[in-house]
Formats: structure tokens, C-alpha cells, sequence
């Protein structure tokens, strides 16, 4: 069985306003159930799992899974959080263990819409830089008095300023 994020999988973080999508494919050649979990890390590395259901998978079946943002068992404002999706897989006789790569999601103000990247794009999305849109970043030295910057992109895809 593999869990893979559909959601924020390439390095720019996206913006998502309901739910993000994990697929899952069940490689066994028999009907397997998975029983869901999240788990929310904080800034303080503490763990909050939340369960969000069964799903059960016919032999070789391949299925994409709805997880609403309202499921996240952390939800920050101030600096993203890292989900992980995990789940106990059960066959006739056997069972096991699956997990994703991390998830990184940040909610606005309003926490109608979350920044999400499958990467830990932690000062990207703080400054609220989605789809390289650099208005919000070059506010703020603005109004610090910095008026003379450059900027240009870093060797990972992030932004790179020069003050």
C-alpha cells in the first residue's frame, strides 16, 4: 500500500480554500481496509493525531482520498505545521503500516484558505509568497525603511533578497 499527497506536490506552495488529496494505491492483489489517521507537528514538535475514517480498497485498486482542512489537527496562523498521514492497513491475514511524506500548511487570518507545499517552505509561506508573488515581502521592507533591495531567486527555488 502506498500513501502519496495529490495536493502541493511540486515545490511551489498552493493556495487551497477546502480540502487537499492524498491518493492511494493498494499494490496487493487482495481487498485491504485503511484506517486513516493525521498528524499535526508543531513549532514545539508535539504531535496531535486526529482520525479520519476507514477507507476500504478493492485488489489493485487505486483511490483518491478527500482530507477537508478542517481535519487538520493543527491549524496555524502564524507559522505553517507539518501533516503527516498515516494509516493501520488490514488484509485477510496480515496488517501494516503506511505513511506520506509531510504536508506543510499554513492558514490565513481568516483560516478560509491554507498555503500548502510538500516542501518546508517555512519563510516562503510565513510571508505569505505564493506563486513567486514577492508584493507582500517587498511591503513589508518597505515600510522598515528599505528602500534599496534586490531580489532574485535562491539556489532551491526560494526568494533570495538583498538589502
Amino acid at each position: 500500500m502506498i500513501a502519496t499527497w495529490a495536493t502541493g506536490r511540486d515545490r511551489e506552495a498552493v493556495v487551497v480554500s477546502d480540502h487537499v488529496e492524498v491518493m492511494l494505491d493498494n499494490a496487493s492483489d487482495e481487498a485491504v481496509s485503511v484506517d486513516l489517521t493525521l498528524f499535526g507537528w508543531g513549532l514545539d514538535q508535539r504531535m496531535v493525531p486526529a482520525s479520519i475514517g476507514r477507507v476500504d480498497m478493492e485488489a489493485r485498486q487505486t483511490k483518491a482520498v478527500r482530507v477537508s482542512l478542517e481535519d487538520f489537527p493543527i491549524q496555524s496562523v502564524g507559522a505553517p505545521v507539518q501533516i503527516d498521514l498515516g494509516g493501520q492497513v488490514t488484509g485477510s491475514t496480515w496488517s501494516g503500516h503506511l505513511q506520506t511524506d509531510s504536508l506543510y500548511a499554513q492558514f490565513d487570518d481568516g483560516y478560509s484558505v491554507a498555503y500548502v507545499s510538500a516542501t518546508s517552505a517555512w519563510a516562503s509561506m510565513a510571508m505569505g509568497l505564493v506563486g513567486r508573488d514577492n508584493t507582500r515581502i517587498m511591503t513589508i521592507l518597505a515600510s522598515q525603511g528599505r528602500k534599496h533591495f534586490q531580489q532574485g531567486h535562491g539556489s532551491r527555488g526560494g526568494l533570495a533578497i538583498r538589502c
